[in-house]
């Protein structure tokens, strides 16, 4: 009878594990699924750009179609290839997508010109920026590039620029303001390369077969070499009293 009973008592505990088990093993999968759901909303989230980085980025593109109309009095078009970032992912604004790696199309658009246009979004690889027709672009926080180049055999060019999110660290938070003011100038004088591009470089090809010029160069060369050059500043401030005349 003992035994029986002992049997019996064994018998009647192994139900009562089995449900203490079953249930501290759904408690861990409902922490496993609420840390997956928690993690996916975040990298969701870390995905999307909030409302004051979407509004720069407008006034970079509202900006640039002033600058054309009243300032440059050039056509508006064509927008080029403009490429927003941050430490972690880049913003592509009217790319070319047979040159574009695996990237997606954000929820996000920006309007220039009485157009829409969509963003797409890129993660960056090894810390580095993707460029078209070029090696991609070691992103440094201390000094974040912006920058025009030439691409597609140099008939086109596209133009890079750090978001807020990246170059407010270049600073305190009191600084955040005059920050966003002076990359928004830093992405105008950028655009005003990307036209300035398309149309130097045939030049330039030219000048490298007839003359010996300097392996690399940039937008400064002209102010190092004719700063001291009086005859040359005469001459250009004579252009920019005659444009301004234009102009008014």
């Amino acid at each position: 009878m003992r035994r029986v009973k002992v049997q019996r008592t064994f018998d009647a505990a192994v139900p009562s594990v089995s449900v203490r088990l079953a249930s501290r093993f759904a408690d861990v999968c409902r922490i496993l699924l609420a840390c997956t759901l928690l993690a996916t909303g975040t990298h969701a989230a870390q995905q999307k750009l909030d409302k004051p980085t979407l509004a720069w980025m407008q006034t970079v593109l509202d900006n640039w179609e002033v600058i054309c109309r009243r300032d440059l009095c050039i056509p508006v078009e064509p927008l080029p290839w403009i490429i927003f970032y941050d430490e972690s992912r880049a913003w592509h604004l009217k790319p070319e997508k047979r040159l574009l790696p695996p990237s997606e199309i954000s929820s996000h658009s920006l309007q220039f010109a009485g157009r829409t246009y969509p963003l797409v979004r890129m993660a960056h690889k090894d810390g580095k920026l993707w460029v078209p027709d070029r090696e991609p672009i070691p992103v440094d926080f201390a000094k974040p590039p912006a920058v025009a180049m030439p691409y597609d055999q140099e008939r086109k060019a596209f133009f890079t620029i750090p978001l807020p999110a990246l170059f407010h660290k270049l600073a305190g938070p009191d600084h955040a303001r005059n920050l966003d003011e002076l990359f928004l100038g830093e992405a105008a004088h950028e655009l005003t390369h990307t036209r300035h591009l398309v149309y130097a470089m045939p030049q330039i090809k030219r000048l490298r077969a007839r003359y010996k010029l300097p392996e690399s160069f940039d937008d400064n060369i002209i102010q190092q070499e004719f700063r001291t050059n009086e005859e040359y500043k005469r001459l250009y401030d004579e252009e920019r009293r005659r444009h301004k005349c234009q102009q008014a």
